[in-house]
Order: C-alpha cells, then structure tokens, then sequence
C-alpha cells in the first residue's frame, strides 16, 4: 500500500498538562521534554495498533481501479473519502463521481464500487489513481479511547523515569504488560 500524509493531526492525543499531572511533574523544567514524549508515544502507540489516533488527511496512490468484484485497500480507520482522482486514458485528471463509489468497512477498510457502476479506464501510470481519505478515531484529543490515552501515558511514564536505553544496577524487563493489553481492541492486523 502507497500512501502519504497530507494534512497531519491538529492536536496530540494528551495534553502537557494532563501528562504532567499523570507524571506527578509540578514544575516547568522538564516541559520540552514531556512535549516531546507525548509526541513519542503518540508515534509509538500508532505504530503498535495500526492506525492514526486523531484526524489526519492521506493519499493513497493505485497504479489502476480494480477489476468491477474487487476492491482497493485503504489504510485501517478511515472515516470517510474525500475524494477520488484518476489520471484519464488521456492523462487528464478527473475526479470520480462520489455515486460512483462507498468507502467498505471492517478488518481493513476499502474502497469498492457502489451498485451498478463501473470504474473509468485510466492512463498506465504507477499513481494513476488517487484516493484522498480521512483517517483517524475523530478530530480531537477528545475521540481517542481512553484506553489508548491510559498506554500513552504509561509509556510516558516509563521513558520519563528511565531516559537511557540500559539501566544499570536494576532488574531489567519488558515494557508494561499493561500497555499491550490496553491496546489490543484498537489493533488492526494487516493481512
């Protein structure tokens, strides 16, 4: 899958203050760096579940439509399609008819023919199809799932306590159980 971010999230998943309070930090010192851990474990934890937290705009590039009973894969959590553009037999660009299509739902999202349509034939080309998505729990720290908030900030947590990677004179482990268990609902397994 051929994808790019076009439009990133407006805000992260956690505020500094709320970190802060979590981290039991009430000083400013160290602001730049929870900052910096928030973004982190924001990165990390879209990573480890497969899909972006807040609202974000994406392209994703087709070489050609599908054949009429097949379907493009998307990304996990799109929310809507904002539009579709094709290069033309001719090389023009042209904008596909929102009836012509629906955004298909479940283990991985899709983009698949409405009843009764047909895709366009499209010049040969490796991006000749467009689809612009809209990818993301919702538009604001507020959609995204207390349980993925709560492995944010225990993975905040832990790299604010431990900020070399070895720690010497102590038990090692793994990180948190509690973190993959908290995302685990949230994770969309490629197939």
């Amino acid at each position: 899958m051929n994808f790019e971010l076009i439009t990133p999230a407006a805000s992260l998943p956690l505020t500094l203050a709320e970190t802060k309070q979590h981290l039991r930090v009430d000083f400013s010192d160290d602001d730049a760096l929870i900052e910096t851990l928030i973004g982190a474990a924001a990165d990390a934890v879209e990573q480890m579940i497969n899909r972006v937290l807040i609202n974000s705009t994406y392209a994703h590039y087709f070489p050609m439509f599908p054949s009429t009973d097949s379907e493009l894969e998307l990304q996990a959590g799109v929310s809507s399609i904002t539009s579709v553009q094709y290069l033309d037999a001719d090389g023009a660009l042209q904008t596909l008819d929102p009836a012509t299509y629906e955004l298909g739902k479940g283990t991985v999202n899709c983009l698949r023919l409405a009843n009764s349509q047909s895709w366009p034939t499209t010049l040969t080309h490796p991006e000749a199809v467009t689809v612009t998505v809209v990818a993301g729990f919702g538009a604001d720290r507020h959609s995204v799932p207390d349980s993925v908030k709560a492995a944010m900030k225990l993975l905040i947590s832990h790299w604010y306590e431990n900020r070399e990677s070895t720690v010497i004179g102590t038990i090692s482990g793994e990180l948190p159980m509690a973190v993959h268990l908290l995302l685990s609902k949230h994770k969309v397994a490629y197939i």
